[in-house]
């Protein structure tokens, strides 16, 4: 399995030049997309010839709204910009459009009761399916962020909503601090994430790198953090998984991203982004339908892997630095 890395980076650009420049010299071969709705499409074309020339792998353009609100002229505004985002990742070839299912909620990501019913599952199928149908990419692919409080919230969850969308341009985007909702799973982090490459790898189109802290009051407080935050002492060392170590100044004085194209509408700490390749292999098989499509075989045990155990899946923190970038499992074409 090959492994790229990517991060936010702490400002705009002039020049597509400059752009690929700081994404190389912070060793990355993986990058978001950095401009904003108002550029034009030379400019976007140049950008997206500047990365490919590169050979650096746009990981994903976010659309980062609520496709569910349940203020219909939300929810009709939120779909013409998922449509638009989807689009424009088809136009600059990137892994991914990535958004959240969405909440029932006023807030596009607060949690909501409605949104664990069988009412709102289906309702994330036909939404999916009206923008994946609208778009029809070719080169992309429309992928869903996990949650902790809405589907999908597990591979499970995530398999079942692939199988219920049935559209081939559909895929995964992996989070797994995010499936981290409980004490059993914050502790058990390394099985979490065997679970997840053994059911989806062979779905990931791109997958953000970060961590998590339990707090030692009651009820259960689980906070995202940055890499480094999330080591806790009484946590196995096989867990810390998801560490990765870049340069101080990727990120700003703060402790998030400096600015960011695409980012979510309210202000969250942008993550690490990686992007996996599985070889090909069989089909995946569901349970109640034929074999939707070829894809890789399924990786039973990722730490099993050299690319994984040795190098990014550590629990040693190691910089992503050019000179010595097959340190952090960097390596192939994506």
């Amino acid at each position: 399995m090959n492994v790229r890395l990517g991060s936010p980076l702490p400002r705009t650009w002039d020049s597509a030049a400059g752009w690929i420049a700081a994404v190389q010299r912070h060793g990355f071969r993986a990058a978001y997309w950095p401009l904003g709705d108002d550029a034009d499409a030379e400019t976007v074309d140049a950008y997206a010839a500047a990365a490919a020339s590169a050979d650096v792998v746009i990981a994903e353009i976010g659309a980062w709204n609520n496709p569910l609100s349940p203020d219909e002229r939300t929810r009709a505004t939120a779909l013409k910009l998922c449509k638009r985002r989807l689009e424009l990742a088809d136009r600059v070839g990137a892994r991914c459009c990535v958004n959240i299912a969405g909440s029932r909620a006023d807030s596009w990501y607060a949690p909501h009761p409605d949104d664990l019913s069988r009412e709102t599952f289906a309702l994330i199928v036909d939404t999916v399916r009206e923008i994946v149908d609208a778009v029809e990419p070719q080169r992309t692919f429309y992928s869903l962020e996990p949650m902790p409080w809405s589907p999908p919230d597990s591979p499970d969850s995530y398999l079942e909503l692939i199988g219920a969308v049935e559209r081939r341009q559909f895929d995964v985007h992996l989070d797994p601090v995010n499936l981290v909702n409980s004490p059993a799973k914050y502790y058990d982090d390394a099985g979490l994430l065997r679970d997840c490459f053994a059911k989806l790898g062979p779905h990931i189109k791109s997958c953000h790198a970060k961590d998590v802290t339990l707090a030692n009051e009651l009820t259960v407080h689980l906070a995202e953090v940055r890499r480094h935050v999330g080591v806790d002492a009484q946590r196995p060392r096989a867990a810390r998984v998801v560490v990765v170590g870049v340069h101080e100044h990727v990120v700003d004085r703060a402790g998030g991203a400096g600015e960011q194209g695409h980012a979510p509408e309210e202000a969250r700490q942008p993550p690490h982004v990686l992007i996996l390749k599985v070889g090909p292999g069989r089909p995946l098989a569901y349970a109640d339908r034929e074999h939707r499509r070829h894809a890789a075989p399924v990786l039973r045990d990722p730490e099993a892997h050299a690319a994984v155990a040795r190098r990014v899946l550590v629990g040693d923190v190691r910089r992503v630095d050019g000179d010595r970038v097959d340190d952090v499992g960097v390596g192939g074409a994506p």
